[in-house]
């Protein structure tokens, strides 16, 4: 998803929206990359409570999912210093 979305970008111009979802466990670097191709980002969590998890999906960990979430809000954090960005 990532080669299209920069491909759509880079080759053909396109300056329209993008929204690209991650999933918790996703390579840091793929995340990182996302983001400089699409619009928005958002994660895919299916349970927010590792009881949840447990129960509808036990190979998931709540702490995956808010590392994820973490590695996301610090890149952002990162853009927004470095240039300017709507609140």
């Amino acid at each position: 998803m990532i080669q299209i979305a920069k491909s759509l970008r880079k080759d053909h111009g396109f300056l329209g929206y993008i929204h690209l979802k991650t999933i918790p466990n996703a390579s840091p670097h793929l995340q990182t990359e996302a983001g400089w191709y699409a619009d928005r980002l958002s994660i895919n969590i299916e349970m927010p409570t590792q009881q949840s998890l447990n129960t509808y999906a036990p190979e998931k960990q709540a702490d995956n999912i808010t590392a994820t979430m973490g590695h996301l809000k610090e890149k952002i954090d990162e853009t927004r210093s470095t240039i300017k960005l709507p609140p």
